[in-house]
């Protein structure tokens, strides 16, 4: 593997498996977690709430809605673009949480963020 990464011969296959597969998935996947933990650290932060998720401010659910929405309106969107517009919906929802909480007389604080964020259990 060393001389894949350092001593790369583009006629040896292995080199070019290391090269242009393995190498860019473990690069893209160290890059993914790192970006989870700042997301995940910010949540906490942000709620003080040592068990924050995503689900806590709306994100999940804004990007269900809006994936439904896309499955339903467009079955044919291609994956690029359905990422985009779940992108758009975990916005909303999380703008909506966000605003929603402001309006508050006494303003946001962490618990009333919290409170709004949270998913209203299903109707029996």
């Amino acid at each position: 593997m060393r001389r894949a990464i350092f001593h790369f011969d583009p006629n040896v296959t292995q080199h070019q498996i290391i090269q242009e597969i393995r190498l860019p998935r473990a690069l893209a996947g160290a890059m993914i977690g790192a970006c989870f933990a700042v997301a995940g650290a910010l949540l906490q932060g942000m709620t003080r709430n040592p068990l924050a998720d995503t689900g806590l401010l709306g994100i999940n659910a804004g990007a269900g809605f809006v994936l439904a929405l896309c499955f339903v309106f467009f079955p044919g969107l291609p994956f690029h673009k359905l990422i985009l517009f779940l992108f758009l919906g975990t916005a909303i929802g999380t703008g909506l949480v966000y605003g929603i909480g402001s309006l508050t007389k006494g303003g946001l604080t962490p618990v009333r963020l919290a409170l709004f964020g949270l998913p209203c259990p299903a109707l029996p």
